[in-house]
């Protein structure tokens, strides 16, 4: 059904975003970071959930760096306010879980600092919000149990 919506509209950033999700949930990680590059492509001017997505993929598929860029790229956005708290915690929380994963937990903890004063509600239920449907569990809670660690409480 994925391949089915994307060939009925195959120049909509939305539904090509949309199949990376599905692909992302379903644990075909390269597939869903293909669909993000590819919907980032087709629609520059995408939302910012385009780019959590793709850092989410990139991350789970051990691309640091370029996770790193790409959520970079968007907390910079946030500057112009044209990102939203959400958007912008859950790239922090993104950029925490790389910082503990490269084994720079003071990073990672500064960054969940930053986060806690910029929304203070956001925690590991909210990470299990969009994550929490993932198929793979282990990858989740190794995420999670990062978060955790560096002070996202739950």
């Amino acid at each position: 059904k994925v391949n089915l919506a994307i060939q009925l509209d195959p120049s909509s950033g939305d539904v090509i975003a949309g199949a990376g999700n599905i692909f992302l949930l379903t644990d075909d990680v390269e597939s869903a970071r293909k669909m993000f590059e590819k919907a980032i492509r087709i629609a520059p001017f995408h939302p910012a959930w385009y780019a959590n997505r793709y850092a989410e993929a990139l991350t789970f598929l051990g691309e640091y760096e370029k996770a790193k860029v790409v959520l970079n790229e968007l907390m910079t956005k946030s500057a112009d306010s044209s990102v939203n708290i959400r958007e912008q915690s859950r790239a922090l929380v993104g950029l925490s879980v790389i910082a503990g994963f490269e084994n720079k937990q003071e990073k990672g903890k500064e960054l969940i600092e930053k986060l806690r004063g910029l929304n203070p509600k956001f925690s590991q239920s909210s990470v299990k919000n969009y994550l929490g449907l993932m198929g793979d569990k282990d990858l989740l809670t190794k995420y999670l149990g990062m978060a955790g660690e560096l002070g996202l409480p739950q």
